[in-house]
């Protein structure tokens, strides 16, 4: 099952949405597979809403040297 299919929970507020909310900015991510391992990658789906992805963004973008 992926994101477009699974209800969306915020990784930081716990603010929810659908899968038809992705269209509206919402920022989705899985974890790679381990290295070295033929194992799949794990399955768990991290979300974060338009207001915490633009947070995060900024607060990245306020780390970098001018």
């Amino acid at each position: 099952m992926g994101p477009s299919e699974d209800a969306l929970t915020c990784a930081h507020c716990g603010r929810t949405g659908t899968g038809a909310d992705l269209v509206a900015g919402w920022s989705v991510s899985r974890l790679p597979r381990p290295t070295g391992t033929a194992l799949p990658p794990p399955r768990e789906t991290r979300a974060l809403c338009p207001t915490c992805a633009r947070s995060v963004l900024r607060d990245l973008e306020g780390k970098l040297d001018p």
